[in-house]
């Protein structure tokens, strides 16, 4: 069994190469993505009304290329971004970033007093925990930074979205690709699917740590933590949740009823498919 540490060192290069190759995030360069991030972020992430998040402060934990970040922003929030990827903190700071955004470049598990010595409106982590090592300490550790009437929002692999076939062999192909570097996985893709897709196989196959969990065992984590207000606010076999500590979150008075879908990332692959097919390789001016 590889060294954890090792897993995790290789796990970041993973994802900080191919943000450096595809700097940033790629689709949410699209018209598409930025006239609807809004939506996406308030009536189907968060199920909050817009009206909710001007001003309030927001944490965005592991806010990669920046998609998120950039739907705060428009939301009028003031927005805390971190990453463990230099490559995309830099492209946030310089691509996504407005005057009122601050960034760091920051480990999840030794976060900077800029960062740990603040509380938060809301905390916000898509798809991040999960690629840590240890997804109950760093949920811990960031559930500490929630206000006592803050929001906590938590996107997750879920465990039965993909079939034990699957499972099996992307874990089988993570383990043979395991001891290249990044820029070799990076290439090997890029030659079989072409850039753009390369950096969705980077995000499937390349991330060595990648675990996934049930929806029970993440509201049981939840609950022990002191979240008793839980939401469900996408309905699929991955885990979004959506979390207050109390009755009287802040939040609650803006609160949206769930949708039953279709979800913005089905409306989004519909968008950018035919777009996807027509390149082989990504242009960052696309």
């Amino acid at each position: 069994m590889p060294d954890p540490a090792f897993l995790r060192k290789q796990t970041l290069k993973n994802y900080d190469y191919t943000w450096h190759k595809l700097k940033g995030d790629p689709d949410t360069k699209s018209e598409f993505w930025q006239n609807n991030v809004v939506d996406f972020l308030a009536n189907q992430e968060l199920c909050i009304s817009k009206e909710w998040f001007k001003g309030k402060k927001i944490l965005d934990v592991g806010c990669g290329g920046g998609r998120w970040t950039y739907g705060f922003q428009k939301l009028g929030c003031q927005v805390t971004a971190v990453d463990a990827s230099q490559a995309a903190v830099e492209y946030v700071r310089e691509k996504v970033a407005n005057n009122s955004t601050k960034v760091f470049h920051a480990d999840i598990f030794n976060l900077p007093t800029e960062i740990s010595k603040e509380k938060y409106d809301l905390v916000f982590s898509w798809g991040v925990l999960h690629h840590t090592g240890d997804t109950y300490r760093a949920l811990k550790t960031i559930t500490s930074l929630v206000k006592q009437d803050g929001v906590l929002y938590i996107y997750l692999y879920g465990q039965k979205s993909w079939s034990p076939l699957k499972r099996g062999l992307v874990k089988l192909i993570r383990a043979v690709l395991l001891p290249l570097p990044a820029e070799l996985k990076f290439q090997i893709f890029k030659v079989l699917l072409g850039e753009y897709k390369a950096g969705l196989a980077m995000d499937v196959f390349g991330a060595t740590i990648a675990h996934r969990y049930t929806q029970e065992e993440v509201d049981e984590w939840l609950s022990t933590l002191g979240f008793e207000n839980v939401t469900r606010t996408i309905d699929t076999e991955e885990i979004y949740r959506k979390a207050s500590k109390t009755e009287c979150s802040s939040a609650k008075p803006y609160a949206l009823k769930p949708s039953r879908g279709p979800y913005w990332f089905e409306d989004w692959r519909k968008e950018n498919y035919e777009n996807i097919l027509r390149r082989d390789t990504y242009d960052p001016g696309k």
